[in-house]
């Protein structure tokens, strides 16, 4: 597995964190396993997921170790959907001119949305680590480590029997997931059994993560950025605190959904204007405005560092509480 990153001609590698790493203690393991790793590559990545690059290329590194005789006779998608999620987010994805990946390259078992990754090398732009770990904890919850029967206001009128299943921060298991038993390459249900297998906080996280990354190409691919190039932009030129929310908007709405309907709202973005673009991120729940969907809006400006308290956007947010929101007045 050869992790390599293309970049654009003028784009600043940032490899500050580096600077301490320790080399020889892992060249040993990625010797045997016969895994040739770009370390200068990898440091834009493991940066971008806010997670220490020594302590992700350690538990790289001893899951290779681990798995290094089976995995030499596997072919490359198998060899990715048996690789945890930190090492799949570092698995090059191939074109016929190279090999490039982005922040979250999909595993072998999610959804292909066709992103081309040359125009813009990442979905979740630098910083989105501490913001989504706050959406998840704040906005999403936890909806624990094996399904559950959704609370979503928009099934109440089904059976139970009808309705559909979340786990995790939010996230809702497909049709494909139950019959793979898989989530994004994780097992969470043993198929010969039939019984749940309950998800580590580290495989939910994972999960969110990668489920953020895919929301986001598919609103991008269905049209943010046919929608944003209209008004003389491009995703990469926005602001990312901006980026940041769009992508969580996508992501709790539905990727296509947000690309085919939210347009008013990339133009605010592109303006920097805080006040129309909190005005245009108001969503409905069920068809009517809540007290809870203009509370979690609150939440994800207030996390992306775009308001210092609610009253800066209390105005189009007439139903966010700002103690309810745990933000300030």
């Amino acid at each position: 597995m050869v992790v390599m990153v293309k970049s654009e001609p003028n784009e600043k590698k940032e490899t500050s964190n580096m600077a301490d790493f320790n080399f020889e203690e892992f060249s040993d393991v990625f010797e045997d396993t016969q895994e040739p790793f770009d370390f200068e590559a990898l440091s834009d990545i493991f940066e971008d997921t806010g997670v220490p690059t020594e302590e992700m290329a350690f538990e790289s590194a001893m899951k290779a170790r681990e798995t290094s005789t089976a995995t030499r006779s596997l072919t490359k998608e198998e060899r990715a959907a048996k690789f945890p999620p930190v090492v799949q987010e570092t698995i090059a994805t191939e074109d016929s001119k190279g090999s490039e990946v982005g922040l979250m390259s999909s595993p072998s078992s999610a959804v292909d949305l066709g992103i081309d990754n040359k125009k813009a090398s990442r979905n979740l732009q630098q910083g989105i680590g501490e913001f989504f770990t706050k959406i998840a904890e704040k906005a999403e919850t936890d909806h624990g480590s094996t399904p559950v029967i959704t609370n979503d206001a928009r099934e109440a009128s089904k059976a139970d029997a009808n309705k559909s299943r979340d786990i995790g921060y939010g996230h809702k298991i497909t049709t494909t997931e139950n019959t793979s038993g898989k989530i994004h390459g994780i097992p969470f249900k043993d198929l010969k059994t039939g019984n749940f297998i309950s998800l580590t906080n580290k495989d939910k996280v994972a999960i969110y993560k990668a489920d953020m990354e895919m929301h986001t190409k598919a609103a991008r691919n269905n049209g943010w950025d046919t929608k944003l190039a209209n008004i003389g932009t491009s995703w990469d030129k926005l602001d990312n605190k901006y980026t940041r929310v769009l992508s969580s908007l996508a992501y709790n709405v539905g990727g296509d959904k947000a690309g085919d309907e939210w347009t008013a709202v990339l133009k605010a973005a592109k303006d920097k204007d805080i006040t129309a673009f909190a005005k245009q991120l108001r969503r409905e729940d069920n068809g009517k405005y809540t007290a809870g969907m203009d509370n979690r809006v609150a939440k994800e400006l207030y996390y992306a560092k775009l308001i210092n308290k609610l009253s800066d956007v209390s105005s189009v947010l007439p139903k966010a509480n700002a103690t309810v929101a745990g933000i300030p007045k």
